[in-house]
């Protein structure tokens, strides 16, 4: 298998001329810039409109200063460190903090800058505390790229949780679903 190379470098992108590449340096040196070589390959150059560039590429507004970093209240729904219980039947684990590509709305952007550390590979005390409410039958690992191709299969520990059930993959949200 080949792995993707990742871009975490605006400046070589050779596809953005160098004036524009330098005043997006700004943005990348507050907001981190990931891109890997599968999404540069999607990018039609010759469309100003074409959105994956949209979607990866950063724009000047980004250094407007508006809102908060954490617009959902997620740290309100912590249970346990990396674990969050919002609703009654479904938990998030938050497992990871690297993106393919970071998209440029995300609302978990906060995840990616280096003094926040709500990620934890760690997800036992998130296993035990689902496994003391089984009421929660749906587990969402999220947060990005999962830290090893084996996350989901190694996951046991949810199967053996009374009232959950096996693992069902969503590799287009970037997300597993236990339920």
């Amino acid at each position: 298998m080949v792995l993707p190379r990742y871009i975490t470098d605006i400046r070589k992108i050779q596809e953005i001329p160098e004036e524009k590449r330098e005043k997006l340096t700004k943005i990348t040196n507050k907001f981190v810039f990931r891109l890997n070589d599968y999404y540069l390959s999607l990018i039609d150059w010759n469309d100003p409109n074409d959105p994956i560039y949209k979607l990866i590429i950063p724009s000047e507004a980004e250094l407007d200063e508006y809102g908060k970093w954490d617009a959902s209240d997620e740290y309100t729904n912590y249970v346990v460190p990396g674990c969050q219980h919002k609703y009654q039947t479904t938990a998030l684990l938050i497992v990871s903090e690297v993106c393919g590509a970071y998209c440029r709305f995300c609302f978990r952007k906060r995840l990616f800058r280096n003094d926040v550390h709500e990620a934890s590979l760690d997800v036992a005390p998130g296993v035990e505390y689902i496994r003391k409410n089984p009421q929660i039958n749906n587990v969402l690992l999220t947060g990005g790229r999962l830290p090893d191709p084996g996350y989901t299969e190694n996951s046991g520990d949810f199967r053996e949780a009374e009232g959950n059930s096996p693992c069902k993959n969503h590799p287009l949200r970037n997300q597993t679903s236990l339920f």
